[in-house]
């Protein structure tokens, strides 16, 4: 009856660790996807941002007379990267960030898809084009091209409209060509519909007109269902756990030095696991990233797919910092619980059979 009951707790102890540990991870998952603040301090907006803006003004000055057939060098020239991520005014990105994480979180809360409507304000990042940060950029472009030899730029004298041959001209101050491009840039935007001719850029995250609209919208409604699965049910998912725990306590510990061992083995596995598991996680994360198929480089398309990786992996980052720090508590706590019941073992086998031996203890 004794070696069947401590099978039984062998068995309940290792059923144990198989369910402590998905439900280290899958628990804090369900913290995290659930807290919109804990979303919104995680995503790092200025830099979110400044790479999408860059990549969109990029797209935009490509179509534009006069700078779409620069070399790519230029267009991927140091230089130019500090000049656009200086478009960005102070504050802006993480407001507009806060908007998109609170389109997704309304949406997840009621499943109105009218509520992934997202609305973007871009008047302070065409204000700062149409000024200095915006000449700056031309002057970028330009101290990036090559010194032309021969050639010299095309200039309408009625218009002001300097078109740039592929190179520097040697003979005109590269200052007074920057003012009068950035002069053409501005009226570039002033006259056009397009995305930096708009005070205010709003897209829909489900468009119809962008491809995979549909796969999106089935991958909302399951993030939906899971998302409110977490928000109430998600306490549940200890519940196994403990009651293996509680049946290893009831079918193994016969006495002090048991209980330490039969529990604190346990536990202390479970602890080292997810510390180990926390810790390879952001390898296969990365694999994934590199085998995935590459984000398509349009205007809201653009915007969205970077959004949602940048969002992923921040969600993924804090995520893991808090199965990783429980796992360390419940390594430190199971570790403790083996000490515990080497010394227990110890000191009453120093007691001695008077005063109640480990053996008289197993059977009290």
């Amino acid at each position: 009856m004794r070696g069947c009951s401590r099978l039984l707790a062998l068995l309940m102890a290792l059923l144990f660790v198989a369910t402590a540990v998905p439900v280290f991870f899958l628990y804090n998952l369900a913290q995290v996807i659930t807290d919109r603040e804990a979303v919104k301090q995680a995503l790092n907006g200025e830099e979110l941002l400044s790479e999408v803006a860059t990549a969109m003004v990029r797209q935009e000055l490509e179509n534009q007379p006069g700078v779409r057939d620069l070399p790519a060098v230029v267009r991927e020239s140091e230089a130019l990267q500090a000049a656009l991520d200086n478009l960005l005014p102070p504050g802006w990105a993480a407001s507009q960030t806060d908007a998109v994480v609170d389109a997704i979180f309304n949406y997840l809360e009621t499943g109105d898809e009218a509520a992934l409507v997202v609305t973007v304000d871009t008047g302070p990042l065409v204000e700062a084009l149409r000024g200095e940060a915006g000449r700056q950029l031309v002057l970028a472009v330009l101290t990036s091209l090559p010194p032309c030899t021969t050639e010299l730029p095309n200039i309408d004298l009625a218009t002001g409209q300097i078109d740039i041959p592929g190179c520097l001209p040697q003979f005109i101050p590269v200052d007074l060509l920057a003012t009068q491009l950035h002069a053409t840039v501005v009226l570039v935007i002033d006259s056009s519909g397009g995305t930096l001719g708009s005070q205010v850029l709003q897209f829909n995250l489900l468009d119809p007109n962008i491809p995979g609209t549909a796969e999106a919208r089935q991958t909302l409604q399951r993030l939906r269902q899971i998302y409110l699965v977490s928000e109430r049910w998600s306490w549940l998912l200890w519940l196994a756990p403990l009651v293996c725990l509680a049946l290893v306590f009831l079918l193994g510990v016969r006495s002090p030095g048991g209980f330490g061992h039969w529990l604190g083995w346990p536990i202390l596995a479970t602890g080292g696991l997810s510390l180990f598991l926390a810790w390879f996680s952001p390898y296969l994360f990365d694999y994934g990233l590199r085998v995935a198929p590459p984000l398509q480089q349009e205007g809201a398309v653009l915007l969205v797919g970077r959004f949602v990786r940048a969002a992923v992996e921040a969600l993924m980052a804090i995520w893991l910092q808090r199965v990783m720090l429980q796992g360390a508590l419940t390594f430190i706590a199971g570790l403790f619980l083996v000490g515990l019941g080497f010394i227990a073992g110890w000191m009453l086998a120093e007691v001695g059979p008077g005063a109640g031996s480990a053996r008289e203890w197993e059977y009290r």
